[in-house]
């Protein structure tokens, strides 16, 4: 019986011109420090790459990824508050479970009406102060001072 791949293994023994100038082409780049080569090249294009979108969005002020806690303490900073405020801040949008946690400074209602929860009973007051702080002149919003 004859094999119906025995031509095709024939045509790949036999040696071809075309291999041959391959490697005279390429010479040693193919031996395996020759590709390591080739990688660690690459490795350091794409670093370089990176490093410079880094630089270009840093330059810009552009933020390079979304970090919904950050952007509360961002607030939190440009709006004066110190390290207790921003600390109560971030307890409440951890006990109302606040999508972004930024959305405290935008809608009033995502604020308990009287903070009770025993997780926010040491920033009561200073809750309460914050929410007068940042709703002031809001129309139609009551604000309780404490005290």
């Amino acid at each position: 019986m004859i094999n119906h791949l025995y031509p095709l293994a024939l045509w790949a023994q036999s040696p071809s011109p075309r291999a041959s100038q391959i490697q005279t082409a390429f010479g040693d780049w193919l031996s395996p420090w020759g590709v390591a080569v080739i990688c660690l090249v690459m490795a350091l294009l794409a670093g370089v790459l990176f490093a410079l979108r880094w630089w270009q969005q840093r330059s810009e002020g552009r933020a390079a990824y979304y970090d919904p806690a950050g952007l509360l303490v961002e607030l939190c900073q440009s709006h004066g508050f110190n390290k207790l405020e921003v600390l109560a801040m971030q307890q409440l949008a951890g006990v109302t479970q606040a999508q972004p946690p930024a959305a405290l400074f935008l809608m009033p209602e995502l604020w308990p009406p009287k903070i009770t929860q025993p997780e926010l009973a040491s920033y009561r007051q200073t809750l309460e102060q914050l929410r007068g702080r940042i709703f002031a002149g809001l129309a139609g919003d009551q604000v309780d001072s404490p005290g």
